[in-house]
């Protein structure tokens, strides 16, 4: 919660933030060696990054799955753990250590207050978050957590509401287009099937046949039938299949137990449990959530507001470290708006949006004065959280590099910064016209290629397949569909007219 109570806490973690700055080495490396800073300087970070470990949600029907007792929490429903908050910390310890490693705030040996803004949903775990980041960041001067105070304290800002605000037919049949595409080459259902499968993993710790659910024939394992896109206007985009929302709780909840209780570290109810095993649980979550917003039509709706907010942070003189503190949600349609390429991450149950991860935006300048962007994800892997591993630059997070689809980096792997701009402000702009296609494109899949050809000619024979959308491949307007379609769409992909339009 946030309340002048946690203060006693927070002098704990203070404590704690000392003694780690004390013994780390603030002359270790992180993945730059002597080359790349001798042609470049760090001179800006911007950070988008979820809550650290927080308290489960268990619904009534959650209770009925399972014969065992879910976990006694500390702290009320959906708030940040004490661990959590530990946790937290150390990152803000880690990033202090990096940051004065490079230099960041020039002659400062420690992060200035006035140059570093912390920015979170107004939600409790947010909030606390970032405060506990602070802690550790800058543990000599008080660094305030800023927040939308015009809306309710717990309830979601704009900058960080995950909800559709654009639903039609067009919309939806770019978003099946693009997760039928993202899912490849087995496809959508085969991705559901997969997470199914993950599925059975779960409902083994669970003991999902012995659970009450199941003694009366309600809910006996995890079935994701007729797997859809589900948009509604004001609504979390979802994926839809069966019992794979009620899954994906469950699964949500039972990583956060593990992570609260260290003392029965390798098994959950009893039932032993590897990584792997973790992974398949965490897996049923963290895909459902990526599948649901990670791709570039629902991500550009749903964060557009982040959107906006991340580009004024990079674009912000005054300011050389900002922290933007939000969800899984945000995470996940972040990366569909920037359209990054397919990542996992490693050591983690979540391996795409882990608690307390950080897509972390590094501005490095030549010396030319020439910027240039690079894109992390930094996270704790199970073992560091599980054992609450102090962070030094000698005891790095985990660090996985992100790569752009749209964009060329160089032999450094950075992105111009100018094209990373330009093409952020294209995702923001692509907002007001989401609803739009391409010439020929007649699965909405954003590309012109010989799928859309195929796509005709299956429908000429009554074997329409993937995405179809008619009045896009009545490609002369004449309201019939037919050869002449089809050999126009050919003549567009003989022309390399295979992409989104400027």
């Amino acid at each position: 919660m946030v309340n002048e109570g946690s203060d006693g806490m927070r002098l704990v973690f203070l404590s704690l933030a000392l003694l780690f700055l004390a013994a780390a080495d603030v002359k270790a490396q992180l993945a730059r060696d002597d080359a790349f800073h001798a042609r470049y300087h760090l001179d800006k970070v911007v950070m988008v990054g979820r809550h650290h470990v927080r308290s489960g949600v268990i619904s009534k029907t959650e209770r009925r799955i399972t014969p065992h007792q879910w976990h006694q929490w500390t702290v009320g429903d959906g708030n940040l753990t004490e661990r959590g908050a530990m946790l937290e910390q150390q990152m803000g310890v880690f990033y202090r250590l990096w940051t004065m490693q490079e230099g960041l705030y020039g002659e400062a040996s420690a992060p200035v207050v006035g140059q570093t803004r912390l920015y979170a949903n107004s939600m409790p775990r947010t909030v606390e978050t970032a405060r506990s980041f602070a802690a550790g960041f800058s543990p000599d001067h008080a660094m305030e957590a800023d927040y939308d105070k015009s809306v309710k304290f717990g309830s979601m800002s704009p900058v960080f509401n995950d909800v559709s605000t654009k639903v039609t037919p067009k919309i939806l049949a770019k978003a099946n287009a693009e997760v039928e595409d993202g899912c490849a080459p087995d496809g959508f259902v085969a991705a559901v099937a997969q997470l199914e499968e993950d599925a059975a993993v779960m409902a083994r710790v669970l003991d999902l046949q012995n659970s009450p659910a199941c003694q009366l024939h309600d809910t006996c394992s995890f079935l994701f039938t007729n797997p859809q896109v589900f948009l509604r206007q004001k609504i979390m985009p979802r994926i839809t299949a069966g019992l794979i929302y009620l899954a994906q709780m469950a699964s949500g909840n039972l990583i956060l137990q593990y992570y609260d209780m260290p003392e029965s570290r390798g098994s959950i109810f009893g039932h032993p449990v590897t990584l792997s095993d973790l992974c398949s649980i965490g897996r049923v979550k963290d895909s459902w959530c990526f599948l649901s917003m990670g791709f570039p039509t629902i991500g550009r709706d749903v964060a557009h507001n982040l959107l906006i907010r991340l580009r004024d942070e990079m674009e912000d003189p005054t300011v050389r470290l900002s922290y933007l503190v939000g969800h899984d949600s945000n995470m996940a349609a972040l990366a569909g708006a920037l359209e990054l390429e397919k990542y996992v991450l490693e050591s983690t149950p979540e391996e795409k949006t882990p608690l307390g991860g950080k897509m972390t935006f590094e501005i490095w300048k030549d010396a030319d004065d020439n910027a240039f962007v690079a894109l992390n994800y930094v996270y704790q892997n199970v073992d560091q959280i599980m054992e609450m591993t102090p962070l030094s630059l000698e005891v790095p997070p985990m660090v996985h590099p992100l790569c752009l689809k749209e964009l060329k980096p160089n032999a450094d792997g950075l992105y111009p910064l100018s094209d990373f701009m330009a093409f952020l402000g294209q995702a923001i702009a692509e907002y007001d016209d989401l609803d739009s296609y391409r010439q020929g494109d007649v699965n909405l899949d954003r590309r012109v290629d010989m799928l859309d050809v195929v796509d005709v000619v299956n429908h000429l024979l009554g074997n329409t397949w993937r995405t179809f959308v008619q009045e896009v491949a009545d490609d002369n307007g004449d309201g019939s569909i037919d050869l002449e379609d089809a050999s126009a769409i050919m003549q567009l992909v003989a022309r390399g007219q295979s992409s989104l339009p400027e």
